[in-house]
């Protein structure tokens, strides 16, 4: 009886550590790019969601820039930043998982580029 107990037991733990592992691989894509705010350079924060992928961009200068965010050379979204602001980019659609070589460049001679997993 008591060894009936502890399979049940186990497999009710091992039913809730699946429970939240599954969950729990999706947000592991949500991230930030490495950016060097410091010197002004823009960063991009992932925010991975049913149904797609939000990207805010933001800038890290007190200027108005106009900012070109491509996508493993295809995907090409124009950001126009207000000084200290950010824009959302919205990407419809579920994760490929591989990497995207990402790029920013901004008007203002700021840049960022990075690899992102989706």
């Amino acid at each position: 009886m008591i060894t009936k107990l502890k399979k049940s037991a186990l497999a009710a733990v091992a039913a809730v550590a699946a429970a939240v592992a599954g969950p729990a691989l999706l947000l592991a894509a949500a991230g930030t790019a490495q950016a060097d705010a410091f010197n002004g350079n823009p960063e991009v924060l992932y925010n991975p969601h049913p149904g797609g992928l939000t990207a805010t961009v933001k800038n890290w200068t007190p200027f108005n820039t106009h900012c070109t965010y491509t996508a493993d050379g295809w995907i090409v979204r124009n950001v126009n930043l207000s000084g200290f602001g950010s824009q959302d980019l919205e990407f419809p659609g579920v994760p490929l998982f591989h990497p995207w070589d990402v790029k920013l460049n901004c008007d203002n001679g700021k840049s960022t580029s990075f690899v992102y997993w989706y």
